[in-house]
């Protein structure tokens, strides 16, 4: 990933981008002025959490002077960096031995959902890898570490922030961390809850930091509630808890789990636009039994082992299991299958497990004692030869993927450059981004981009609010007016409204969208 990252930057491919990528692009450049508050937007009116997943892209984006390529760049460069935090995570555990196996899991892994889908910036794809770390470190917290709670906590955090679908797991594993740690504390050493700090006082400045950051990523969330009209929160609390929405069954549920659960390691990834789980098959059903099987099989061998990692594991794994069931059954609109594809993670996690387990029962006699001898060296390096070769193959993998400057819709960049040239000759100024028809936002969302890129401040009218955000809110005073219309709506909308000068037809959105250019005076916009 680190690899595929740099040969983007050397690349600097012309990156045009326009739909999702591009609403959150407006929103990322946003957060490089601490200017972003909430997560990305939501097509049912509101926001996902929190805004981390895009402080966490500036630290590679805005030095990068906030290029559209630098989005992916930054992206690579997030995933990198946790399959890293994920094998170190498996070392702490557990040593060096579960951290070769970890690492030899997350390459088969990648290698299962497709290398694609680790490049891509969708914030659904974003969720996969750092839901084994969390899971990894909240049972790694609930066997004694208090460095993992925090880390369990902040990892939590970000992913719950990142899509709401995660909460209900975030919440339910958390809730185990919690009530394991408090009430096993005194099993099996009889030792204080946070004795671990005591012999490593030196792990207490780290852990400062990582309340402080915990703290500081929940700041926008709660400026956002306190200066909303209404806030994201309230938002979301009317959406899930005050509306009256239709839901899925429970064995829509179970069928949908199933599939994913499936996927690894024998399997493929479902194609994002798979949604139909009303049927719950024999295929559907024996993956979410043998899962609750072999996390309720770890959780009773940790215990009768004395491995309170198993114990903590297997119990987080198998409670969650009845809690995913329920959570996405009470998900609204189709269930899609991008949105649930960070379950494929789940029998990672449980096989690192069972790992863990094994090893600590199991006296590895085979193992040298001294890592100086000759045997351990070979070993080591031998090991480190299969790590280097399957992400050899990886590297490769990502290096053969199509540029991503041919990933947006090749109409949205011509548009862009006209509406550029059809603009050049007026100073910058507020535009007013009206679109007619749902069919048209990719495109406008793209050509809205590159004006922001390019000095022009950009607004929206009110029903595209939710999606652009409220920074874009339409004032009355812009001068410049682009309307986006799709041909299906051609004869609805009257190209002679009062106030409007036409300026240009650019045909676009291979799917058939029109935009229209018009100038008004500000007083001429409703």
């Amino acid at each position: 990933m680190v690899v595929a990252a740099v040969v983007l930057m050397v690349q600097r491919p012309d990156v045009v981008a326009d739909g999702d990528f591009a609403v959150d692009e407006i929103a990322l450049m946003r957060s490089t002025h601490f200017a972003q508050l909430v997560g990305n937007y939501s097509r049912f009116g509101w926001s996902h959490l929190g805004p981390t997943w895009f402080y966490a892209l500036d630290f590679v984006y805005a030095p990068l002077d906030q290029q559209s390529w630098a989005f992916f760049v930054a992206a690579l460069a997030l995933h990198a960096l946790t399959m890293c935090l994920i094998v170190v995570a498996a070392w702490r555990i557990r040593g060096p031995v579960l951290a070769a196996i970890t690492a030899l899991l997350l390459l088969w892994f990648v290698s299962t959902i497709g290398v694609p889908t680790f490049r891509s910036t969708w914030p659904p794809y974003e969720t996969i890898l750092p839901i084994i770390l969390f899971l990894l470190l909240a049972a790694f917290g609930a066997a004694g570490s208090t460095l993992a709670v925090v880390g369990a906590l902040l990892t939590g955090s970000y992913e719950a922030q990142l899509h709401v679908g995660t909460v209900p797991t975030i919440a339910i594993a958390l809730g185990v961390m919690t009530v394991i740690r408090l009430v096993g504390h005194r099993w099996p050493a009889r030792s204080p809850v946070f004795s671990d700090l005591n012999r490593r006082p030196q792990m207490l400045v780290l852990l400062g930091v990582g309340l402080l950051t915990l703290v500081a990523m929940w700041v926008p969330v709660i400026a956002d509630e306190l200066t909303g009209h209404p806030g994201n929160l309230t938002k979301l609390a009317r959406f899930f808890f005050l509306a009256n929405l239709p839901h899925h069954h429970l064995h829509e549920g179970v069928a949908a789990l199933g599939r994913h659960l499936a996927v690894f390691p024998f399997g493929h990834p479902p194609p994002g636009s798979e949604s139909d789980y009303s049927a719950l098959t024999l295929a559907r059903l024996l993956p979410v039994v043998a899962f609750l099987v072999l996390s309720g099989a770890l959780a009773a061998a940790g215990t009768i082992a004395r491995d309170r990692f198993a114990q903590a594991l297997g119990t987080i794994l198998f409670i969650l299991t009845f809690g995913l069931v329920w959570s996405i059954s009470r998900a609204v609109g189709e269930l899609s299958s991008y949105f649930l594809l960070w379950t494929t993670a789940l029998p990672l996690v449980l096989i690192v497990g069972w790992a863990a387990l094994l090893i600590k029962l199991v006296p590895a006699t085979w193992l040298p004692r001294s890592s100086r001898s000759m045997r351990a060296r070979v070993l080591a390096a031998g090991v480190a030869a299969v790590l280097v070769v399957l992400s050899a193959t990886q590297t490769i993998g990502f290096l053969q993927l199509p540029s991503p400057a041919t990933e947006a819709d090749p109409g949205t960049r011509t548009a862009a450059a006209l509406v550029e040239a059809s603009l050049a000759s007026q100073p910058r100024q507020p535009v007013l981004v009206t679109i007619v028809s749902l069919d048209a936002w990719p495109a406008a969302a793209g050509v809205s981009l590159q004006l922001i890129k390019h000095g022009w401040p950009v607004s929206v009218r009110p029903e595209y609010q939710f999606m652009f955000g409220d920074q874009m809110r339409a004032t009355g005073r812009e001068s410049v007016e682009l309307v986006f219309v799709p041909q299906t709506s051609l004869s609805q909308f009257d190209q002679h409204a009062p106030g409007l000068t036409f300026v240009a037809a650019v045909p676009t959105c291979g799917a058939g969208c029109t935009l229209y250019v018009f100038t008004r005076t500000p007083a001429a916009v409703p």
